[in-house]
């Protein structure tokens, strides 16, 4: 029997007849407004964190000991935030990989071939300023309709950022391209945030087993000396293609070789099935988002 999370129940609850409504009445009042008649005025950004390395919550270890060895030293450890942008049509844009601390580390952006939108901050997470500064700098550019929405989630970066909608007047009296910023509803974003489930799902997945596969793992049980050899010669093979392990300074040219399937990436780890990201994360050729004129099934 399937035991739900007191998470999931509390977001059931949430999600309530009158904000159903409102979310609703929000979309039919784009829809009428124009600005959901293509894929191409579609937009969506959310974060995401990528960890260097593969923690466990439970260890294995005799009973009785005081010390238990670790695979790391507390230091290789680290987790970085990730936020791509793409619309209904497929196209992904530079992602933002914003780090914390006070400088910004040239040598993290080698092999990334100019695909990473790099930002640093003393928390790592997400904040207003760098927020709209990615949406003028790289979202604005790649913009084709005069009317375009962008879905984000209600985290306060995008809810209250008044640079933003400055951007946005700006964009518009420049170009008379409009442009609206729609918060999904809170606790909702797992159902109807099209990155949160329908890319984050499959690439978190993905990127679990290239760490959990980069891991030259001492031990186990091997028997025979034909064994040993076969074990040590393909611990070689392994070491000697993937180069170095995944650490803090490099993992964004992991991230990009497995984003756009640069030179070196595997098939089975990579994020995208396609040679570029323009069919987005399906496994067919269709894009991330439904498209506004699909006829009902």
């Amino acid at each position: 029997m399937r035991i739900t999370h007191c998470s999931n129940r509390k977001k059931d609850r949430e999600w309530t007849v009158e904000r159903c409504e409102d979310y609703m009445s929000k979309l039919q009042k784009l829809y009428t407004g124009g600005f959901l008649e293509k894929p191409e005025q579609v937009w969506n950004s959310d974060e995401t964190a990528f960890d260097t390395s593969e923690m466990y919550d439970r260890v294995v270890a005799r009973k009785g000991a005081k010390q238990i060895p670790s695979q790391f030293d507390g230091t290789e450890e680290g987790s970085v935030t990730i936020l791509p942008c793409g619309n209904a049509v497929g196209i992904q844009l530079k992602f933002v990989d914003l780090y914390s601390g006070k400088v910004h580390v040239l040598s993290r952006l080698y092999d990334t071939h100019g695909l990473c939108y790099h930002a640093v901050n003393s928390s790592g997470y997400m904040d207003q300023v760098h927020f709209a500064s990615y949406v003028k700098d790289e979202v604005f550019p790649a913009i084709t309709e005069l009317k375009t929405v962008i879905f984000v989630d209600g985290h306060f970066t995008h809810v209250n950022n008044l640079r933003l909608v400055r951007y946005c007047k700006k964009f518009f009296e420049a170009t008379e391209k409009r442009v609206e910023i729609l918060c999904l509803p809170a606790g909702q974003t797992n159902h109807l945030q099209p990155f949160e489930v329908s890319a984050f799902g499959g690439v978190k997945k993905k990127w679990e087993m290239y760490l959990r596969d980069r891991r030259l793992v001492e031990g186990g049980i091997v028997k025979t000396l034909i064994h040993q050899l076969s074990f040590l010669r393909e611990s070689l093979k392994f070491y000697f293609r993937s180069n170095c392990q995944v650490t803090n300074d490099n993992l964004l040219s992991h991230v990009v070789k497995l984003w756009y399937r640069t030179e070196g990436c595997v098939d089975k780890y990579a994020f995208n099935v396609g040679k570029c990201l323009k069919s987005g994360f399906a496994k067919r050729p269709v894009s991330v988002f439904p498209r506004c004129d699909q006829e009902d099934s």
